[in-house]
């Protein structure tokens, strides 16, 4: 496809998956979509990369929360086991909660806390949304 001219890594026989799980039509034009349906197509542009780093800021951002849930539980799903690294940038830690191994709060440019989610879950006794909560009250 198009998009495959500009990427080596780029792995076509992610996309159809990726588009139907998303519940993307292939053969709508980007400018129909709506805000929510643009960052659902931004994740299947990412996702459809076999690069070993993915960095995705506020991916979910216009996704409404129950599409949300059901994304973030398909990522873990089909990309947990995959030997590709993803760093989120996200307020929307209390939906994508799941998705983390490591985390790192960063309060204007300073490591506010950072850890292994399931230490620092184990340390503080609480969920890493509550520690992020605390830590930016």
């Amino acid at each position: 496809g198009f998009t495959a001219a500009f990427y080596d890594d780029w792995e076509e026989g992610r996309v159809a998956g990726l588009l139907e799980f998303m519940k993307l039509d292939p053969t709508k034009k980007v400018s129909s979509l709506s805000k929510g349906m643009r960052a659902r197509l931004k994740l299947v542009l990412a996702l459809a990369r076999k690069a070993p780093l993915l960095l995705l800021d506020e991916p979910f951002s216009g996704i409404d929360p129950a599409s949300r849930e059901r994304i973030v539980e398909g990522i873990v799903r089909q990309f947990k086991s995959d030997e590709q690294t993803m760093v989120i940038s996200t307020h929307a830690v209390g939906d994508t909660e799941q998705l983390f191994d490591a985390v790192v709060f960063l309060d204007e440019g300073t490591i506010a806390l950072q850890g292994n989610a399931e230490d620092l879950r184990r340390q503080y006794g609480k969920s890493i949304n509550d520690l992020f909560k605390e830590v930016f009250a």
